[in-house]
């Protein structure tokens, strides 16, 4: 009964020492990339399927085409997806007021490239183009505290 009870301490002694010395690191590995504030100039999170947020007020809705929210934002969240059998021409208009941190609005077209279409605060329109296949408006924020108003002519 006492030699199981030190086989028995051994193996958990080894599953401790395993798990903080190879197991914590790889985990840590494979997270580093996810951490919200990281998220800003990571294009290739911003272009991945799955959005990353967090927020800590959201007031407002996105119905049909437009999307009028105020928020605190860090991460990115999708606002708008769009498929197409060809390439199509659009129009985005926009009144942002960005009252602190960083915040842009992107484009994550067919082929996954994030193309930036706006990253500070003002009342316009922009013009872009949407590829075949799936595209996707996305907003992205690093502490940013943001009120805005966006339109699509879709």
């Amino acid at each position: 009964m006492n030699k199981n009870i030190k086989v028995l301490l051994v193996i958990i002694f080894l599953t401790v020492l395993v798990g903080t010395f190879v197991f914590n690191p790889m985990m840590k590995w494979l997270f580093s990339g996810f951490n919200q504030n990281n998220i800003y100039n990571n294009d290739k999170i911003i272009a991945g399927s799955a959005d990353s947020y967090s927020y800590l007020s959201r007031q407002g809705q996105v119905k049909d085409n437009v999307a009028e929210l105020s928020f605190q934002l860090t991460g990115v969240d999708t606002i708008w997806s769009f498929s197409t059998t060809e390439s199509k021409n659009m129009t985005l208009h926009y009144d942002i007021k960005i009252k602190q941190g960083q915040f842009k609005v992107v484009l994550v077209n067919a082929n996954k490239e994030v193309i930036t279409l706006l990253e500070e605060e003002g009342k316009d329109s922009i013009d872009f183009s949407l590829e075949p296949g799936k595209n996707v408006i996305k907003i992205v924020g690093k502490k940013a505290l943001v009120e805005l108003y966006l339109k699509t002519n879709e």
